[in-house]
């Protein structure tokens, strides 16, 4: 009998070599990574359950856990890629069918098909490492923000000066989107670490296995309990995927912001030498294309994102190749996330902020002058809207008059004001001067979530807070597949030991 007859007695014929080179070789280098070694625990695990319940004689279990034992020290190379095998699970197979005969090795497809929840073991692992390194870059976002809790700047809106702000307070507008990102790529793990195993290929099976076990033995919270969408589901793909590109959304926004405030005309700050470029041609030339790289590799997270849902909208809602080859795609969206948050770690960690251009710019502009309608309002009890009007004209001409917001006196607004509204209003020059000046600006605004440097450290606390039971999670999910990884070692070597 050859060896490929052992497992595909209904096609008889190998595949022809136009498709072993368009899929089964691809389809083989992509599956390595994701399946070896999950694919060795899970058969593993299969036969402790199956000897367990009585259904496969124990010495035939433990030859087979010996042969995985050996294969799984030797790693995956090991298995020389055959054109005649296909996919990694009948190399995997035939590597056991030749070190510990057929039969033994026969009862691994008893109770189950090959749809098993390897991607979803490996892709576990991926999230958690994902949102390591979200917590790390938020770690670093925190602590920037701190320190720059007073570093004033203006904020913009439509690209013009809207009203001062402090860079920590930006910072801190960046960090709770990827917070919220973050506990959406939390709920991913949690429909991701759903055991499928048990569920047959569409209708479990009539022997009296137990999925529950089986999902322990694996470090699954649960199981999947229906057994359709076990093989169908792909919403943990679509969950994961996109709670990674809310966060890279958000990040290349950061990025799009600080590579402005990085040029030549706002010189708010640049990127430390380590992590900037320069020009073969212009000397003069220090780049911060960090940040247009990133956004470039953004932009490949949703690409990639994008084929898969492509894929996964137009599949049956089955077992189908649409949603296998979605898997590729999913990995290459976390490991992109999770290496361009690493990045940008180190770029936030290291960024020179320059806080003096910050606050002259902030200064000169007129971005705090609603606060000069707020305090004649105050002060005088002039509608606000008539107050917004003399202020606005007192922007104009000033602009034409080729002023700066420092150089407007109380005199300048009064005759504004008799213009506007045919009679002055009495306020003091300290009153303007106060009113114009934008470190008085933000800390005066001191409204829940507003820039002031007290609100700011009040919000940075809370969110380290938050940020350690994120750590802390992180931490007892690792620690439970660790766990159950041993437990699964146990209970193969009392099978093989005959314990």
């Amino acid at each position: 009998m050859s060896d490929f007859a052992t497992t595909s007695e209904r096609v008889k014929v190998p595949h022809d070599p136009l498709y072993v080179e368009y899929i089964d070789r691809e389809r083989y280098i992509e599956e390595l990574e994701y399946q070896f070694y999950t694919l060795i625990d899970t058969h593993r695990a299969w036969l402790v359950m199956l000897v367990d319940k009585g259904i496969v004689p124990t010495k035939d279990a433990a030859a087979v856990l010996r042969g995985l034992k050996e294969l799984k020290s030797k790693g995956p190379e090991a298995i020389e890629y055959k054109p005649g095998y296909n996919d990694v699970y009948t190399h995997i197979e035939q590597w056991l069918i030749d070190k510990v005969g057929r039969e033994p090795v026969a009862h691994l497809s008893l109770a189950r098909t090959r749809p098993e929840p390897l991607m979803r073991m490996y892709f576990r692992e991926r999230i958690l490492d994902c949102l390591e390194e979200m917590y790390n870059f938020r770690t670093a976002v925190l602590d920037s923000a701190e320190k720059n809790k007073d570093t004033v700047m203006p904020g913009y809106t439509h690209q013009q000066h809207g009203q001062p702000t402090t860079f920590g307070a930006y910072l801190l507008a960046i960090h709770d989107p990827l917070a919220r990102a973050s506990a959406w790529l939390e709920m991913a793990y949690a429909t991701t670490n759903e055991s499928t195993m048990g569920c047959g290929a569409l209708a479990g099976t009539a022997f009296p296995i137990d999925r529950y076990q089986v999902a322990e033995l694996l470090g699954f919270d649960s199981i999947m309990e229906s057994t359709i969408a076990s093989v169908s589901t792909g919403d943990h793909l679509v969950q994961s995927t996109s709670a990674a590109n809310d966060a890279m959304i958000t990040l290349s926004r950061m990025c799009l912001d600080m590579e402005q405030w990085s040029n030549t005309e706002a010189k708010f700050m640049e990127p430390a030498p380590e992590f900037s470029d320069v020009s073969s041609m212009m000397p003069q030339k220090k780049n911060p294309c960090v940040f247009e790289f990133a956004r470039g590799k953004i932009s490949r997270v949703l690409g990639d994102t994008v084929g898969i849902y492509a894929g996964l909208l137009k599949s049956f809602y089955a077992d189908v190749i649409d949603l296998e080859m979605t898997y590729g795609p999913s990995l290459r969206v976390l490991d992109q996330t999770r290496a361009t948050m690493k990045f940008m770690t180190g770029v936030i960690n290291t960024m020179i902020i320059h806080s003096k251009r910050m606050l002259e710019t902030t200064a000169e502009g007129f971005s705090t002058v609603s606060e000069l309608a707020d305090e004649i309002f105050r002060s005088t009890g002039l509608p606000h809207r008539l107050a917004h009007s003399i202020v606005a004209n007192t922007v104009t001409r000033a602009l034409h008059d080729g002023m700066v917001a420092t150089d407007i006196t109380a005199e300048y607004v009064e005759k504004i004001a008799g213009e506007v509204i045919g009679r002055k209003l009495g306020l003091s020059d300290a009153q303007v001067k106060k009113a114009l000046d934008p470190v008085e600006f933000v800390k005066s605004h001191d409204v829940p979530g507003g820039p002031a440097p007290a609100e700011t450290l009040r919000i940075v606390k809370e969110r380290r807070k938050k940020l350690a039971e994120e750590r802390s999670r992180l931490a007892g999910r690792r620690k439970k597949v660790t766990e159950a990884e041993k437990a699964l070692d146990q209970a193969a070597e009392n099978l093989i030991s005959g314990k």
